[in-house]
């Protein structure tokens, strides 16, 4: 199982913890993860997109530092995480979706500087308030922050209040 390069799970269940997941994977596909975090063991240093809607994650952790090749990521609907990690080791991050993330407070700064980041979307995150201070996405096409009322402060509009 440890060159496996894609994992697509549809609705198989899980008892117990994952013990192991191969590290050469480049494709993770996993609606409804249903554990707090991924195995210590995997360090996906190829993983090129990453799709775990409606996740029961509390953490990403350390595993998700240095992810060159990473290129999507859809965490639409974790109910969970409250802080989306440093996103300075994906800097080849072309799609950022984090819809629905209803405990989201803070996004770090760093996904303000992802210089390849297309499309972010960050809709529906009611708790949101930190977001980046310095924005520069050069290959920004789409941005969506519908529906985040929490921001004290947004890049270019100066300090925010709700009315």
């Amino acid at each position: 199982m440890r060159y496996f390069k894609m994992f697509i799970n549809s609705n198989a269940h899980f008892s117990g913890d994952i013990g192991y997941l191969p590290s050469e994977l480049r494709f993770i596909d996993w609606p409804k993860f249903p554990f707090q975090s991924l195995p210590l063991n995997l360090h996906p240093k190829k993983l090129v997109e990453l799709n775990m809607p409606h996740s029961r994650m509390s953490k990403l952790g350390d595993r998700f530092k240095g992810l060159k090749n990473l290129k999507y990521i859809n965490m639409e609907f974790c109910e969970m995480l409250e802080k989306f990690p440093d996103a300075s080791g994906f800097p080849n991050l072309e799609d950022l979706n984090l819809n629905y993330y209803t405990s989201l407070v803070e996004v770090h700064e760093s996904v303000g500087n992802l210089s390849n980041l297309a499309a972010l979307s960050i809709k529906g995150c009611r708790n949101l308030c930190r977001f980046p201070k310095v924005i520069n996405l050069k290959s920004a096409k789409y941005i969506n922050l519908g529906g985040c009322r929490m921001f004290q402060y947004f890049p270019g509009l100066g300090l925010l209040w709700n009315a």
